[in-house]
């Protein structure tokens, strides 16, 4: 391996290191355990599979063992930043079931595919592992046009950690989406370009965490004998209700 294409597989690692040092300083673990965990979880993953890249087979049931925790992560960790973002929303009927209906037409979508399209993997279950992949990312990626669309509807603040979080998945997700269908049908033939792919879009997602996680968030004034919602934002929601329910 060129000393390039070394620096490019692995860069992630010191890059993810950081931004574990910089959640455990800041406490991060309070707030978002979830995405804590993630990272934790990623970091020790990405150590795993550098010690033992000489030993293609052990490699590879790290690989593959890491890669099937992954999704189940990804998907606490948007539910993580959907109650984050969204908790003032709980008081519209409509807006709850929102996450798990998403969650449930990615899955669907997710398994339709893997029974529809022949894959180009040699296992089954590394099929279904790639499969639940697409399935996360695309969840990623609906969350993060969800979350664009109210923040916009709403004018919810953009220097939200939560929001942060979900912009780094949104943008590694939509690449992701993209190599890892490809991979998916044409298997080890588009191995590298989708490794290579994955790994530069997730740099660059792990620098927007570190970004928002290191500049200081702007902080609001203690709300303890107010409402959760202010009579003017109520009024903007309600108003907004009356939009979508009229014909």
């Amino acid at each position: 391996m060129s000393l390039l294409n070394f620096i490019l597989w692995w860069g992630e690692l010191p890059l993810q290191t950081v931004l574990l040092y910089v959640l455990v300083r800041k406490q991060i673990f309070r707030t978002f355990p979830w995405f804590f965990a993630y990272t934790l979880f990623a970091v020790t993953a990405g150590i795993s599979r550098f010690l033992v890249r000489n030993h293609h087979p052990i490699y590879m049931k790290v690989y593959w063992t890491s890669e099937a925790i992954y999704p189940l992560l990804g998907i606490a960790v948007m539910y993580e930043v959907f109650r984050s973002v969204f908790r003032n929303f709980n008081r519209l009927w409509w807006f709850p079931p929102i996450f798990p209906l998403t969650v449930v037409l990615s899955l669907g979508l997710t398994i339709s595919r893997n029974l529809s399209v022949p894959s180009g993997l040699q296992s089954g279950w590394m099929s279904w592992i790639v499969g639940a992949e697409l399935g996360v990312r695309l969840l990623q990626v609906a969350m993060f046009v969800l979350l664009v669309t109210l923040v916009l509807l709403f004018g919810l603040r953009w220097r939200q950690q939560a929001v942060g979080i979900c912009a780094g998945y949104g943008l590694f997700a939509s690449v992701a989406l993209l190599t890892t269908s490809k991979f998916y049908e044409f298997g080890t033939r588009f191995k590298y370009l989708w490794g290579l792919a994955s790994i530069i879009a997730y740099s660059i997602a792990v620098l927007i965490w570190l970004w928002y996680f290191s500049v200081p968030a702007k902080t609001e004034p203690p709300r303890a004998e107010q409402p959760p919602l202010t009579a003017q934002e109520m009024g903007r929601y309600k108003e907004i209700v009356r939009r979508v329910r009229r014909p």
